[in-house]
């Protein structure tokens, strides 16, 4: 059956979908399923009257399954329904066509990817086409609604007149050396605010190109290397250096994930730059649920079609003129949107009230993160060496006693052997995959089967996992030419931070090294290590906002919190609760569990107690601590009810975009307290920055922990200003909370111990 078009021959607005789903066939009618429901919900939201549009598809009729791929089996191509669809166009004539998903994007474009796409203006035979994320994409990936909504609002303006609109760009590219020099004066003499932008050979420093704007319209390229030939001779390039370090030193600078400027400038401008607004970071700030890519923030900020595919061009020793052209412009165009995007941003936060926060904070914390990125921290080699030998010893001996165990040789790293040997030789219960519901022998699955089924050959197997785990990716990191490893620092959706290799390929995540392999961190030479940890921080935080009075007192008074909720849910004196008793531990994971609303089948698996038992236990935390469900949890729904966003004691917010439910609310329930020990440690360590005693020097940040270095006579100065500048109050419902740190010095990150225990040893 053929869906036919619906909707006023004059339409100023067009919509094409992909191919009827099996209610328009019932129908007739495009767009009457579950997607053409949220799509008229979307249209309604973005100010759209959907009568007031011709809606259609590109193919007229079903294809097996709803999978473009098998309309062949119906005798038909995807290609010759064009000439219809071209037809109905010419016929119509809109100002603008909403091409939703990418079989209409590929019909009057001949791009594929609406991803990369969606939300630039484009044309075909001089009407407007903004490609759009189907909404049959969106019910699977709910955040997408928001960005479909966007541009269908873009869609709606664009729809008010039939012409192209673009604002005027100039690009710069291949200036003679006078022209920029004259440039780069002008700029110094005239303006405030400059983007940069590089382009450089990847982990080289290398750079082919430096990008300068002072406007949205108006860009210059700057080209250095060519074919790895320097463009300029010596005494040019050193002129142009020199006005370069002049205006990056004095202006407001701009620019795109601006820590790799910071690292790549470094050798120029040493700690000069100053970094005025980072659009990466402000926009994670704004919008922590979106896409931080400069290709999204074009897509949002500008009218710039998508273009960063081209920067991918004039990177090879061979590359001709064209091609460099070609990178010259596209580093033009980061420049001026990049400007663009940062004056709209510096907008929006002072609308959303987070100006302060962004240049107080985030922008100060910015550049101390730089600084410990350049800096890294000592590698005791010799110690990584000595592991990784105990390591691979290790990993033969557990091998050895599991090959003799079953028989054969088995490797625990094949999917189709473990799959084998689990679920046919060992006939265990099979375990599938939540996402792909496929049979899986993963480390939860053989996790979960070990707890339930304690079987010598799964203590093995995970042994062995485990310690190649441990050789694979935490004992083969990159170091520099001085034995020390860096980290690159990013932000997460909850303001925490999160780390990886640096820009150079050197270095790791610092923040997520099993305790095990600590030791192998040093201090410099002549320093000692001094470690600071929030004490039971999220648990503090969570208490605060439920108001639940014995969680209150019980911080207050300095109790150990875990012995104290052991003593409640289980009856047992405070004074009698060891660490090494089940109960205990038990409690420890029930705190969490509790505040973040974690299910008892998840909480059973993770601890490996039967479901019964762990809904037994969390039932009885939720009678003792009944604020916990009844205040705190409640609070953030009605929220969430309100406005969907929630914000910190700082003034972090965030928007929560996901389908309402258990996962939303789960990750709601995480957010204050997560990003408010975030912003603790980060706001003292900023403040710490500015008055360390000379050679003291903070080293790492592992969420909840900060590690700073100094001389054996500062040690004592350095714990007073920590304590000082961390353990600060933070008002929460009227209520003062104060979280103390717990300190520790040693010689090795692993090693640390009171300062008592300390001064005694020395």
């Amino acid at each position: 059956m053929l869906v036919k078009p619906t909707g006023p021959k004059n339409a100023k607005i067009v919509i094409i979908g992909e191919a009827p789903g099996p209610e328009e066939i019932r129908t007739g009618i495009p767009f009457t399923g579950t997607s053409g429901e949220l799509l008229n919900r979307s249209l309604v939201l973005s100010g759209l009257v959907r009568e007031e549009i011709y809606l259609t598809n590109v193919i007229k009729v079903r294809p097996p399954d709803n999978k473009l791929d098998r309309l062949g089996e119906l005798g038909h191509t995807i290609e010759e329904f064009y000439p219809i669809l071209y037809k109905e166009l010419r016929e119509v004539r809109p100002n603008v066509i909403i091409a939703l998903g990418a079989t209409p994007l590929q019909a009057l474009t001949g791009q594929t990817s609406i991803t990369k796409y969606r939300g630039s203006v484009m044309e075909w035979e001089g009407i407007k086409v903004i490609p759009a994320i189907h909404p049959a994409a969106c019910l699977r990936q709910w955040q997408w609604v928001y960005l479909l909504q966007f541009d269908l609002k873009r869609a709606r303006k664009e729809s008010e007149f039939p012409e192209i609109r673009r604002d005027e760009r100039v690009y710069v590219i291949n200036p003679s050396f006078e022209e920029i020099i004259s440039e780069i004066e002008r700029m110094q003499s005239t303006s405030t605010h400059i983007c940069v932008d590089l382009e450089t050979y990847m982990r080289s420093g290398i750079f082919k190109c430096i990008g300068l704007a002072n406007s949205p319209h108006r860009s210059i390229c700057i080209p250095l290397v060519k074919g790895m030939v320097r463009v300029w001779s010596h005494m040019q390039e050193r002129a142009i250096w020199e006005k370069l370090y002049l205006l990056l030193s004095t202006k407001k600078i701009i620019a795109q994930n601006a820590q790799f400027e910071m690292v790549q400038l470094s050798p120029y401008v040493g700690s000069k730059l100053n970094i005025w607004m980072d659009t990466m970071r402000a926009h994670g700030l704004l919008y922590p649920e979106f896409p931080h890519g400069l290709d999204f923030l074009t897509s949002i900020y500008t009218d710039l079609i998508y273009y960063k595919d081209d920067g991918k061009q004039g990177f090879g020793k061979n590359e001709n003129e064209s091609q460099y052209d070609m990178l010259q412009i596209y580093n033009g165009k980061d420049c001026c949107s990049t400007f663009e995007i940062a004056m709209k941003e510096e907008k929006e936060l002072k609308e959303m009230k987070m100006f302060e926060f962004y240049h107080e904070f985030d922008v100060p914390l910015m550049t101390l993160l730089w600084e410990m990125q350049m800096r890294g921290m000592r590698v005791d080699t010799s110690r990584l060496e000595s592991i990784k030998i105990e390591t691979l010893n290790k990993i033969t001996q557990l091998q050895n006693e599991l090959d003799e165990k079953v028989g054969f040789p088995l490797n625990v790293k094949s999917t189709t052997q473990m799959k084998n040997f689990l679920y046919n030789t060992l006939k265990l219960p099979k375990k599938f995959n939540k996402k792909t519901n496929k049979v899986t022998a993963d480390a939860g699955a053989i996790e979960q089967l070990y707890k339930k089924y304690p079987r010598e050959e799964l203590k093995l197997i995970t042994g062995i996992r485990e310690n190649r785990t441990l050789y694979e990716t935490f004992l083969q990191p990159v170091l520099d030419q001085k034995g020390r490893i860096h980290t690159s620092y990013g932000l997460t959706s909850t303001g925490r931070l999160s780390s990886g290799s640096d820009i150079f390929g050197s270095g790791a995540n610092l923040q997520n090294q099993p305790k095990l392999i600590r030791d192998i961190y040093i201090p410099d030479e002549g320093k000692v290590l001094v470690k600071g940890d929030l004490s039971q921080a999220e648990a503090r935080i969570v208490a605060w906002l439920a108001e639940e009075p014995l969680l209150k007192k019980a911080f207050k008074e300095g109790k150990s919190i875990h012995k104290f909720v052991c003593s409640l849910i289980f009856g047992i004196p405070e004074g009698e609760v060891s660490k090494e008793s089940e109960e205990y531990q038990l409690s420890k994971n029930m705190v969490h569990a509790s505040n973040y609303d974690v299910s008892p089948r998840t909480f059973a698996l993770h601890v490996g107690i039967p479901e019964k038992r762990a809904k037994e236990i969390m039932s009885s935390v939720d009678r003792t601590f009944s604020n916990i469900r009844g205040v705190f949890h409640a609070e953030i729904q009605n929220q969430l009810r309100t406005s969907r966003t929630l914000t910190n004691p700082f003034g972090r917010r965030r928007t929560f975009l996901n389908r309402w439910g258990g996962d939303l609310f789960r990750e709601a329930y995480a957010f204050i307290p997560q990003s408010t020990v975030g912003d603790v440690i980060n706001r003292g360590a900023v403040r710490l920055r500015k008055c360390l005693p000379e050679g003291a020097e903070i080293l790492l940040q592992v969420h909840d922990e900060l590690v700073i270095q100094c001389y054996p006579k500062d040690v004592d100065e350095v714990i007073t200003l920590f304590k000082r500048e961390v353990e600060q109050p933070i008002m929460i419902k009227g209520d003062h909370l104060i979280i103390p740190l717990d300190i520790g010095i040693g010689t090795n990150w692993k090693h640390t111990v009171d300062v008592e225990k300390w001064k005694g040893g020395q």
